[in-house]
């Protein structure tokens, strides 16, 4: 009865301690750390909400990019941080990925992270070169099936969503192609524009200024449904092909950071993301606004942990 008496004292305290740290918090400027390097995707969304997310808070949010291990090493710190609400991290895709990818990852991305507010998901785009003689997912397959043992395709490395997704394509329409791995999606896509690869199921934030250039032919898209970035491009599964792989993007805090400050956080992204300047600029990037509350937020997460399962399965991708 004693043990239970001073747990239930010592839980009221910490709650206690919460609420008055909510009550001063913020008091000075917040981090958002990036796991990627300066001017990808990834980098622009977390640049984008930290600019918004500090006007709302009255204190300034910093973006510290932390690239490293396929976005491991930026989550990692968060993790580790000061569950105070000063610190965050813009997690998504990657780290639904690793969850299955890496034997040995040092932290639980579900158990150690408290998401906050999703962003919005984004799918991959199947593009090729303008040259390849075909003109949509179809046609590709033909194509691939009649020129066996001839089709590559890049991605921007092992284990990424550009690999992944180009294998549950291959498992679900039985076609053969060889896997190339580039150090990144910029090299990945020069290659394809040179035509040294075939085909790529790259982000559609960094294909779709490629093919509104003229310099790729996009094919579908990997969403559900179509994507406002590029609606003339059908997806995958509006043409019979059964093939959904989409990556997001989201705010997550470090495990046991006070409800409060989580709630405030939540309540703030959740508004910004219905601004319609913000809703424009993440529509431009192919990135679709979806608004959920933090207990639906960490049951997406959950879901998308387990969605990617099978596409590393087929990959046979492990790190250890």
């Amino acid at each position: 009865m004693q043990r239970i008496v001073r747990w239930m004292a010592a839980a009221l305290a910490l709650a206690a301690c919460g609420a008055v740290l909510a009550q001063d918090w913020p008091a000075r400027p917040l981090k958002l750390v990036v796991p990627f390097a300066p001017g990808g995707s990834t980098d622009v969304l977390g640049r984008l909400v930290a600019l918004k997310l500090g006007e709302a808070l009255g204190q300034p949010v910093v973006v510290e990019n932390k690239p490293g291990a396929a976005g491991n090493l930026g989550t990692e710190q968060v993790v580790r941080a000061a569950p105070d609400g000063y610190t965050l991290v813009l997690g998504g895709g990657s780290n639904a990925v690793n969850a299955n990818l890496y034997k040995n990852l040092g932290f639980d991305f579900v158990r150690d992270l408290t998401g906050v507010a999703l962003i919005g998901i984004s799918p991959n785009i199947m593009v090729v070169p303008p040259g390849l003689p075909v003109k949509s997912a179809a046609e590709f397959v033909d194509y691939a099936k009649q020129h066996r043992g001839g089709m590559n395709y890049a991605s921007s490395g092992n284990g990424a969503t550009t690999h992944l997704a180009a294998e549950l394509f291959k498992s679900v329409t039985g076609v053969e192609m060889t896997h190339v791995p580039y150090a990144g999606s910029n090299p990945a896509l020069t290659a394809l524009m040179a035509s040294q690869v075939q085909v790529m199921f790259d982000s559609i934030i960094s294909a779709t200024p490629l093919v509104k250039g003229g310099k790729l032919k996009a094919l579908a898209v990997t969403s559900a449904q179509r994507n406002g970035a590029l609606p003339e491009v059908p997806s995958l599964k509006e043409l019979g092909i059964d093939v959904v792989a989409v990556s997001y993007f989201g705010i997550y805090a470090p495990e046991k950071t006070p409800a409060p400050v989580v709630q405030r956080l939540s309540t703030e992204l959740r508004r910004i993301m219905k601004m319609a300047e913000v809703q424009e600029r993440l529509a431009s990037f192919g990135v679709q606004p979806q608004d959920l509350d933090t207990a639906a937020f960490n049951a997406f997460t959950r879901e998308q942990i387990a969605g990617w399962a099978l596409p590393v399965k087929l990959s046979g991708a492990r790190i250890d």
